[in-house]
């Protein structure tokens, strides 16, 4: 077995527990089931679902686990993890390429046990997919310096093209080969960078514009959600917008990555501009420059958005130890190995480790920026308090089947815990934000009661777009469950007879 083989598997096989391990503990997002959805309409060969979000291989790729049965939350998780080790074996390529293999090691050490790494990977999102196929654009881009061949152009184009059909924002990794190409091969002559670039970026560039030309074709507008929902078109006062974030994006660094850990990555990110600056200005700018790129169109700042700069925060960690270990102390192993693992050994232990124990024990409980507990936790969109409430209904159905109309933004992620050999029948009606839905809601609910009253409930989240307003049939509570923060509260109702 190989020297690089006795590294990285072992260091593999870590990061796939650490991604697969309990996958179900966290409660689903609702964004999770929109991607189970789309995948499970590409499975029926609608291979454009999602287009419309900005999204496609992320759905391509879960797909291809089905998706059509009770365990369908579980295979999507698994499958995203899964293509992850992908990215973490990118990873150890590319410590090794630009030190050794140990450079390469403790890079997929941080990244397996990094909390923003595993808060986002074990999740099935579709941003993750954009960051390995980054990582993969850096190594192609790199692998292109050492061996000249344009096959390798082509695959980090290629792989440009497939960050953007991952999600818009891939858009912005565009930048990478070129640092690449330019600072990291200074023997080439320009002539052999500039024919790299150009089969590089021109397999980009028409990849991703018959891309989007295909799309609009078919009647698809894949940069609505970009620019119009979650991040805007304007150009206007850029720099005044990047400013505005940066104290966003600050929050975000510092609760996934520790503060200790930024102030350590800046340091060795200045040691590494002395020491080897070639190097230094790639990580610096791979980690940087796209991000700035999403945070001056981003209507909002939420972690997952910027995924894709967190490994090159990490590969920059490693890079800088492990030249401090050979410039400083490279005949005293013992000096080596505390360079090397003492930082990773602190900071896994005060930091890391306590964030995975809470992510398992109590997922409610994390430190998550504002934005992001809102979203995950306390809004709407959260699946906290779902496992519960389905716990609920399933004893109400002991006496036998029941009918329940879930009346709740996330009721697609209450179908997760309500698996079909439960005698709990779950009907998710159509929600939209401006509340047009509520005739068709209110027909629903009163033709079932209509048929059988004694065996219908509902689960309801009022909110300025749903409520019972206008059903005949009148309905008791039976319980609640109460997400954390006191901001949405989850009513079961059961309709009763007429009175």
């Amino acid at each position: 077995m190989s020297h690089r083989l006795v590294y990285s598997v072992p260091l593999l096989l870590l990061f796939l527990f650490m991604r697969l391990h309990n996958v179900l503990s966290f409660p689903v997002f609702i964004d999770e089931h929109e991607h189970i959805r789309w995948a499970r309409e590409v499975y029926d060969w609608h291979f454009f679902a999602g287009a419309s979000a900005g999204r496609l291989f992320g759905l391509w790729w879960m797909s291809l686990s089905g998706l059509q049965d009770d365990s369908a939350l579980f295979l999507a998780r698994v499958s995203t993890g899964l293509f992850n080790l992908i990215g973490a074996a990118v990873l150890f390529d590319l410590g090794r390429r630009l030190l050794d293999k140990r450079t390469g090691a403790l890079a997929v050490v941080l990244y397996a046990i990094a909390p923003y790494a595993i808060f986002h990977e074990r999740l099935a999102l579709t941003d993750t997919y954009v960051t390995v196929w980054g990582l993969l654009a850096t190594w192609f881009a790199l692998r292109y310096t050492h061996r000249l061949s344009l096959v390798d152009a082509v695959l980090w184009g290629g792989a440009l093209v497939l960050a953007f059909a991952a999600k818009t924002t891939g858009i912005t990794l565009a930048i990478i080969p070129l640092l690449v190409v330019v600072l990291m091969a200074p023997r080439l002559t320009w002539p052999q960078r500039i024919r790299g670039l150009a089969v590089g970026y021109g397999v980009f560039v028409v990849g991703a514009v018959a891309l989007l030309v295909f799309l609009r074709w078919r009647g698809y507008q894949y940069l609505n959600a970009a620019t119009n929902i979650v991040g805007t078109k304007d150009t206007s006062n850029v720099f005044e917008r990047l400013v505005d974030a940066v104290p966003a994006m600050w929050e975000i660094d510092t609760l996934y990555l520790a503060l200790p850990l930024l102030l350590l990555a800046g340091f060795l990110a200045l040691y590494l501009v002395w020491a080897r600056y070639r190097v230094a200005l790639v990580l610096i700018g791979a980690a940087l420059i796209p991000l700035a790129g999403v945070l001056v169109f981003a209507l909002k700042y939420s972690a997952r958005y910027f995924h894709f700069h967190m490994p090159f925060v990490l590969l920059l960690v490693a890079v800088g130890l492990g030249q401090i270990t050979r410039d400083i102390a490279p005949r005293s192993r013992a000096a080596s190995l505390a360079v090397l693992v003492l930082p990773v050994l602190l900071w896994g232990v005060l930091f890391a480790l306590p964030f995975q124990q809470t992510y398992f024990d109590d997922p409610a409980a994390l430190a998550l920026t504002d934005l992001d507990r809102l979203e995950y936790v306390t809004s709407d969109a959260a699946g906290v308090a779902l496992p519960d409430v389905a716990v609920y209904l399933k004893a109400q159905a002991n006496d036998g089947p029941i009918v329940v109309v879930g009346l709740l933004a996330n009721c697609g992620g209450l179908d997760y815990y309500l698996p079909d050999t439960q005698p709990v029948q779950l009907i998710c009606p159509t929600l939209r934000w401006d509340g047009t839905h509520q005739p068709e809601v209110v027909a629903l609910i009163d033709r079932l009661a209509a048929e059988d009253d004694t065996r219908l409930w509902i689960v309801l989240e009022r909110s300025v777009y749903i409520d019972l307003e206008g059903v005949t049939f009148p309905v008791e509570q039976q319980h609640t469950f109460q997400r954390p923060d006191n901001l949405t509260l989850i009513e079961i109702l059961r309709v009763t007879h007429d009175s």
